[in-house]
């Protein structure tokens, strides 16, 4: 197998693919390090139909769509998950469902999460690690096992809150800013 090849089925498989964009760029670069220039390049840089022709000649490479995934949840494994709502079901035993409340805070962005990468033909389900996206709007949601909900509760990244940005809520939503986009201590607490 070409060097090439496993670099890229490595990189997919820790979690960290390229894009076709940045490996006609790892070519380009290698190329003037090497001193060496490719005529039918455009200055050393390879085009698409060179990608297209690189993936036609390496079956096991295809193009598929990734997903951000932050490092700490591509850290979870199923023996953890097990692990957890076992000790879940002996903690709650005796507990009523109005009693048991959970709430969790959802992120909307502008950057839609997918991205074209090369990976080993056959990955099920590409990801690609990330630790942060742009613009956001977080949303916290809060039930309990009986089926009730609280209204949600937005969170805008910015400076100031625009009215608009409240008009036609479910009643009793709440709003509020922050510098992040996410929900910090002081807002926890409002």
């Amino acid at each position: 197998m070409y060097i090439l090849v496993y670099c890229l089925i490595s990189l997919g498989k820790y979690g960290f693919p390229i894009n076709s964009r940045e490996l006609r760029h790892i070519i380009k670069n290698y190329l003037n390090r090497c001193g060496r220039v490719v005529k039918i390049f455009q200055n050393n840089l390879p085009g698409q139909d060179w990608i297209k022709a690189f993936i036609a000649r390496h079956p096991e490479i295809s193009v598929r769509f990734a997903e951000n995934v932050k490092h700490t949840r591509a850290a979870v494994d199923e023996s953890m998950l097990r692990s957890s709502f076992e000790n879940l079901a002996i903690e709650l035993k005796d507990v009523p469902p109005t009693n048991l409340w959970n709430f969790d805070e959802t992120n909307a962005t502008d950057d839609p999460g997918k991205k074209k990468v090369l990976v080993k033909k056959g990955s099920k389900y590409p990801e690609l690690i990330r630790n942060a996206s742009k613009t956001s709007v977080s949303v916290m949601f809060c039930g309990n096992a009986a089926g009730e909900l609280l209204p949600p509760y937005v969170v805008y990244r910015a400076t100031k809150m625009w009215t608009t940005w409240t008009e036609n809520s479910p009643k009793g939503s709440r709003y509020n800013v922050s510098a992040s986009g996410w929900f910090d201590a002081n807002i926890f607490t409002d």
